[in-house]
Parts: C-alpha cells; structure tokens; sequence
C-alpha cells in the first residue's frame, strides 16, 4: 500500500478519482499526474486492490496476481507505472487518443505502441462487424501487429470510401480458413470457431471403401461458382477473379495434389473450366480471361451443376465457393439453402459464400452457408460468409 508520507496525497486521490473515473482510466490518470500525484497513488486509483494481473498470465489462463504497489512507492509520477498499469488505464480508449498518447513522450508512446491487447480492442470495435475476430487474429499476425493492422484497415478504407474491401492481410487470412491452415475458421451464424478437419461425408467414406487401395485420391477439389449476371458491374467481376487467383495460389502452395473448376452463371451455368490440376497453367489463364456473361441470375442453378461435377472429382476434399451478389428470387435462394444442406451431406462439401456488389444479400448468403455448415461433420470446416466487396454503409469519422 502506499506509504504513510503520502496521506495527503491519498486524501486528493480519494475526491478528485470517483469524479472523473466515470470518464475513463486514463483521463483519471492524467490529471492525477498534472496534479503532481506519485506513482503510488497513480497506481492505487487505477487498481484500489493493490493487485494487477499479469497480462502474460492473462493469455495462458493463469490467473495469479502480482501485488507491485511496494516497488512504486519510491517511484516518480507517471513515467514510474509498469507497462501492465499503463494497459489497464488504456482500456477504451479510441484510436484517436492513442494516436494522441503517442505524441507525449517516449514512455507512452513505448507503451501504446506496443500494446497488442489495446490495439486489438480498437480492430474488434472498429471493425468486427466486417470480419469474424478468427480472421482478424490471423490478419494481424501477417501484418505484424494489431496497431500495423488497423493503420492498413483505415488506409485502406480512405482509399476505397466509399467500398468496403478486405485487406491483403484479411483475403490471405481468409484463404487459410478454406485451406484450412489454420487451428480455427470462424462461422458467423454460429458465433464460435470449430477445430479444423477434413470433410468426411459417408459417401466419401463408402467411396474409399470401394475404390480400394489403388484409388488416387486429390488433396482438394475447388470450385468456384462466379456471378456474371448483369447487376454484378466490371469492378465487382474483377474483384471475384482477383480473389479466385489468390485462392489457387493459396491452394497450389498448400495442397499441390488439388484440382481446381470454375462456373460462370447468370440465369444458367456454363462449365468455364472442369477439374484440373492446381499447377497446370491453363487454371490461371482461363480465369483472367475470363469474360462476363450478363443476364439475370439464378444462383441454384450452378449449385446443382456443381454438385454433379464434384461426383468426377475423387477429392479428400471439397471445397465450394461461391461469388456472388446474392440478388435473386427468394424461392431460388431457398433452393440454394437446400443444394448446400445436400452437398454437405452426399459429398462432404465445404461451402463458402463471398459477396461482392453494392447490394449485397449478404442475410441470404449467411443462410446458404449455414444450411450447409449444419449438415457438415462437426469437426470439418466450412459454412461462412465473407464479404470481397460491398458499399459501406459505415464509414470512419
């Protein structure tokens, strides 16, 4: 506790913290700082129990508490408080306060700057309505931290206001999760994440069965199912092939021993490519040139087609995803919802929605991802939704 040549001190700290507390931990801080308080007090309005936890210990489930009020009695005002402290006192705080925070002196913005759990804060309450935490985790580790991750968010959100698009550190994180490179893919519609595993439907199991030893089996089967009905404008199509090719690059690197198809539709299917080999260089050829359909739009349609395709496929593995802009008939999403529910069952397929356009369905395509991920082996992973490029209807301050 702090010492007894403080009492005056405590005394201030006991009228001026309930005040502004209300306010924030920081704000309560600094102007117990200006005040001239020591670093004692600091400490004790920030943690009237004397106690902090560990933040390492925090992460690992390990809930001892550290008791460091002694080593701050002797210790100067602000600059005096252990990083731990400084974490708390954070908490809440806006990106543009950080920023701020940055600016005082060194101590801050060391502190700030390096504080992975307050950073990941400001994404989660900023962001998470875009993307589920599992990507973002991921998208952060590429980007070298949660503070480089929300300077590319916002960098990229001024660019392409008033669009909404992932990150390169989001589509390469999201590519994992199809990959399944990753210990955990998130699933909007169930609010949790899964442990990662192979898609096992008992017609894959017979199959196995009956093909015998010799059978050769690919890694992965992808196949992309792209809308190129005419309320998909150029700068929409153009986002889905883009994806497409980091996705092959992904799986090429991931699971050499795939096959990959593709699907363009409008109100009917049209087979661009069957299944071939991940390396060959005809996959990537055929999608960049690949040219919109136009037409209205029945998203069922490919769906089925698709399923009878992954029949041919002999994948440990399949993996569906469709592109689109969800804007259809109802009776023909609801048919959609069914064709995923089906897949999952007959051919263990993996199903991923992405949305692109200015309207986007995106309630719709999370029911078709979650009518399939419902029928899926619970330890499998699929049934998510990830919106590639929509209109923003919030944008930053």
């Amino acid at each position: 506790m702090v010492r007894e040549s403080q009492g005056n001190s405590e005394n201030l700290a006991a009228v001026v913290v309930p005040s502004y507390m209300q306010v924030s931990p920081f704000t309560a801080l600094m102007n117990l700082n200006a005040a001239g308080m020591p670093a004692g007090v600091l400490f004790s309005a920030a943690c009237p129990s004397g106690s902090l936890t560990n933040s390492r210990d925090r992460e690992t489930g390990d809930m001892d508490r550290m008791d460091i009020s002694d080593s701050l009695a002797a210790a100067p005002k602000l600059d005096g408080l252990p990083s731990e402290v400084l974490s708390q006192c954070l908490k809440g705080l806006s990106a543009q306060d950080m920023a701020t925070l940055e600016r005082v002196d060194k101590h801050l913005r060391d502190a700030v700057q390096h504080d992975s759990l307050r950073w990941r804060d400001v994404v989660l309450r900023q962001f998470s309505y875009n993307e589920p935490c599992d990507v973002l985790d991921a998208a952060a580790h590429y980007a070298g931290g949660w503070r480089s991750l929300y300077v590319a968010k916002v960098t990229d959100a001024k660019t392409k206001a008033p669009w909404y698009s992932p990150t390169d550190f989001e589509v390469r994180a999201i590519c994992d999760v199809i990959t399944q490179q990753n210990l955990k893919a998130p699933h909007h519609h169930l609010g949790k994440s899964v442990d990662y595993g192979l898609s096992r439907s008992p017609t894959n199991i017979m199959d196995d069965v009956y093909a015998g030893a010799n059978a050769v089996k690919h890694d992965m089967a992808v196949l992309f199912l792209l809308d190129g009905s005419s309320s998909v404008t150029e700068e929409d199509f153009k986002t889905m092939k883009a994806f497409c090719l980091k996705l092959i690059e992904s799986v090429r690197l991931s699971h050499p021993k795939s096959v990959v198809g593709l699907i363009q539709f409008n109100q009917f299917p049209r087979v661009e490519m069957g299944f071939r080999p991940i390396g060959d260089a005809h996959v990537t050829q055929t999608v960049q040139a690949l040219d919109q359909m136009m037409g209205s739009t029945d998203i069922s349609a490919p769906v089925r087609q698709g399923h009878e395709m992954f029949e041919e496929a002999w994948a440990t593995d399949n993996v569906m995803v469709l592109l689109t802009d969800g804007q259809t008939q109802a009776e023909e999403l609801r048919q959609t919802e069914r064709y995923g529910e089906q897949g999952a069952i007959s051919h263990g397929i993996r199903m991923f929605t992405m949305g692109v356009g200015r309207d986007v369905d995106e309630s719709g395509l999370m029911r078709i991802a979650a009518a399939a991920r419902k029928s899926m082996p619970r330890e499998s992973v699929g049934g998510s939704y990830f919106a590639l490029r929509k209109y923003a209807k919030r944008m930053l301050a």
